[in-house]
């Protein structure tokens, strides 16, 4: 008795560990993160699992993922940048308005790098950028 299973068609990795089926479920918990908006501790779970499931499953999406944070970061900067600017009429008001940017950034400083600590050592062990 012969009995051969197909498994070209089946894909061995769990259904939505792609950076395609990820990201857009992350994304706005890290916008969130970046807005200090409050994150519930699912919230926080989901990313962990979901960078962690993805970087694990599909080495390829950490580079993915490691561009669009990218990305997302510059933005931020951006926006931080301007705020401090626009609120920069004296020497004194330039000044508050960089410790207000500085003290947000220290908290995305803070927080962002967490649930991505798979995507850091899997693109750090195989040599690409950061």
């Amino acid at each position: 008795m012969d009995v051969r299973l197909d498994l070209s068609q089946r894909s061995i990795s769990p259904q939505g560990s792609s950076f395609n089926e990820v990201w857009p479920q992350i994304e706005p918990l890290v916008k969130k993160i970046f807005t200090n908006d409050t994150l519930s501790k699912s919230d926080w779970q989901e990313i962990f699992w979901k960078v962690h499931l993805t970087c694990m499953w599909d080495p390829h999406s950490a580079y993915q993922l490691q561009q669009r944070l990218r990305e997302l970061f510059s933005f931020y900067i951006t926006r931080e940048q301007q705020f401090i600017f626009s609120n920069a009429q004296t020497d004194l008001s330039l000044m508050r308005a960089y410790m207000v940017a500085w003290k947000r950034f220290m908290f995305y400083y803070t927080y962002v790098p967490l649930p991505f600590a798979p995507l850091e050592k899997l693109v750090f062990n195989r040599g690409g950028p950061i």
